[in-house]
């Protein structure tokens, strides 16, 4: 009896093993999925720069992509097809955003004064700069085929979008 009960402890053994090994499987499958719907890189040769004591959690290639990315959504929404402008990435500046405006007029005071300190990405863009969806930095801004898109570092979010001539 003393053997069939180690046999049956061994089997539990197994089992359990076989059960780790599957939820590992698991894990790793959906680890894959998740990046897999990762965005399409940006346009290469943007300017990168990165305010002096900041340390940005997305890199600044992601946030060129999620500029890219937002464009490229603009196009099937505009009136004129034949208006469409390329997607381009000129830059992307990550800074503290109390010194959001200081690359982008427009940003409202209010937006910043939230969490001065939070950092934000600017992408100086040039494409279809629509501006037709409420986010919570945006300007009131007629569309344009240049500007500059705000994007939070610690989510990956676009705060606002400016259309207008974005400044150098």
């Amino acid at each position: 009896m003393n053997g069939v009960s180690n046999r049956r402890g061994g089997w539990g053994l197994i089992a359990l093993l076989v059960g780790l090994v599957v939820t590992a499987m698991a894990a790793v499958v959906i680890a894959v999925v998740v990046t897999r719907t990762d965005l399409p890189s940006a346009n290469s040769g943007y300017a990168v720069s990165v305010a002096d004591g900041i340390t940005p959690s997305t890199p600044a290639a992601r946030a060129a992509a999620i500029a890219r990315h937002y464009l490229d959504l603009q196009t099937p929404e505009l009136a004129a097809p034949e208006i469409h402008a390329d997607p381009v990435v000129r830059s992307v500046s990550a800074v503290r955003a109390a010194d959001a405006a200081s690359i982008e007029p427009d940003v409202p005071p209010q937006a910043v004064a939230s969490d001065p300190n939070r950092v934000v990405w600017i992408a100086s863009v040039a494409g279809d700069l629509l501006n037709l969806h409420d986010l919570p930095w945006s300007s009131d801004g007629d569309p344009y085929r240049s500007g500059n898109i705000v994007i939070d570092d610690a989510t990956g979010k676009i705060l606002g979008v400016y259309p207008g001539s974005p400044q150098p």
